[in-house]
């Protein structure tokens, strides 16, 4: 199972021009290295590939790429999308969105709504 995160060309209504992504590498590893132990204690892996780029990358580029290998599809799907949540949520990753029009500014937590019967997402 893979999963590939790539910087989106908007964001909650705004027109994105690029991202700029920043963290105490040592502290952001260490983090990632405790979510993917996490995730092998949880489900029986056979390889487990997590990496996030820091620096400044246009629309389209690979901020995120997890890999995760299983004999069963299912605990591929599931440790990997566990990963992705944790990873979110618990690496300490600081992300500045340049918008066309407003400049750049440090995103508080701040995602696209998700996709549904009411909105086909971004």
């Amino acid at each position: 199972m893979i999963f590939e995160g790539r910087v989106r060309s908007a964001n909650l209504g705004h027109i994105v021009l690029g991202m700029h992504y920043e963290a105490y590498e040592p502290m952001a590893r260490e983090a990632m290295e405790r979510i993917v132990e996490e995730a092998r204690s949880r489900w029986p892996l056979r390889r487990v590939v997590v990496a996030h780029r820091i620096g400044d990358l246009a629309v389209g580029d690979l901020a995120a790429w997890i890999g995760v290998a299983s004999e069963h599809r299912g605990e591929a799907f599931e440790a990997c999308a566990y990963l992705i949540h944790r990873i979110k949520e618990a690496v300490p990753i600081w992300k500045k969105e340049t918008r066309a029009g407003e400049g750049s500014r440090w995103l508080e937590g701040e995602t696209a709504p998700k996709a549904g019967p009411q909105n086909s997402g971004s």
